[in-house]
Formats: C-alpha cells, sequence, structure tokens
C-alpha cells in the first residue's frame, strides 16, 4: 500500500499577488488552494508519497514571485 502524506499551510503573499499565487499553485497537481483571502493569505493543501516531496512543494510555493512566507 502507498503511503499519502498530507499537510496544510497558510502561504502569505503580497496581496496584489493573491491571485496570480492562487493560480499558479491550482496548476500544480499535488496542490490544491482552500481558500484565499484578497489581504494576502492563503490556505493551501499538499500531498505527497512522502515528507520531502510534501517539503519539495512547499519549497516550490516559497519560491513563486509575492510569497513572503509560508
Amino acid at each position: 500500500m502507498r503511503e499519502l502524506h498530507i499537510a496544510s499551510c497558510v502561504v502569505r503573499t503580497l496581496p496584489p499577488r493573491v491571485d496570480d499565487i492562487a493560480g499558479a499553485i491550482a496548476t500544480r497537481t499535488s496542490c490544491e488552494v482552500f481558500t484565499t483571502d484578497p489581504r494576502g493569505k492563503l490556505v493551501v493543501l499538499v500531498e505527497g508519497n512522502s515528507t520531502g516531496e510534501l517539503l519539495d512543494q512547499i519549497d516550490v510555493i516559497r519560491a513563486f514571485e509575492g510569497v513572503v512566507s509560508i
């Protein structure tokens, strides 16, 4: 049986970039944007086969232009 790891995180962005970053995250097959706040916050669900995969996905999100913190 395959392991499935799931994590949620709050992604803080520059407010004008919320929609762009939500769209970029939504294109990733292992990530889902649960909700957004126009003040610069997104709740994101991330899944993968290992903790390392989760961290790799979070690192990709962290590198998006306009992401302040995760």
